[in-house]
C-alpha cells in the first residue's frame, strides 16, 4: 500500500499536503523490491495517479478517489479500475498517461528549488504555506 521511494512523489513544493514525504517512501520496501524485480509494482496511499518505470519496475498508483481528486491527473477516459495485466491482451497493458508521469518526463527532479510554484503562491493554502515557512 506504501510508496516505496520519494521519486514517485512530486517534490514538496509541488503538492497542497506538504506533510506528504513524511509518510512516504520505504527504504527497506524499496530494497525488497529492486531484489525480487518485479515487472510491475502496484501502491497506493498518497492519491496521486502515477504510472512510471524506474530503473526497470514499472510503479503504478492508479487512485480511485474522488472525481475532485481524479481531474487532471490523467486522460484516461474514466478513472476506474485499471488492467495492468490481462493475458488475454499479451500480457502487461501499456502505460497510461498521468499528469505527474509526464511531468517528469519532461523535467528532472529538482529537490534545490524550494519556491512555491505561481499557480500555488495564489491559492489561500499556498499563502499559508508561504506565510508558515517564513515565519522564524
Amino acid at each position: 500500500h506504501f510508496v516505496p521511494r520519494q521519486e514517485l512523489l512530486p517534490e514538496k513544493r509541488l503538492v497542497w499536503m506538504a506533510s506528504l514525504h513524511k509518510v512516504s517512501g520505504s527504504e527497506p520496501l524499496e530494497r525488497q523490491l529492486r531484489a525480487l524485480m518485479p515487472d510491475v509494482h502496484v501502491f497506493g496511499h498518497t492519491h496521486l495517479a502515477i504510472d512510471r518505470t524506474i530503473h526497470g519496475i514499472r510503479y503504478v498508483q492508479w487512485p480511485l478517489g474522488t472525481p475532485r481528486e481524479q481531474q487532471g491527473q490523467t486522460r484516461a477516459p474514466s478513472m476506474g479500475m485499471m488492467c495492468v495485466y490481462d493475458s488475454a491482451e499479451g500480457g502487461e497493458q501499456p502505460q497510461h498517461w498521468t499528469h505527474w508521469g509526464r511531468h517528469y518526463e519532461e523535467f528532472e527532479r529538482d529537490l534545490t528549488i524550494t519556491d512555491l510554484p505561481y499557480y500555488m503562491q495564489r491559492h489561500p493554502l499556498g499563502r499559508a504555506r508561504l506565510r508558515t515557512s517564513s515565519t522564524p
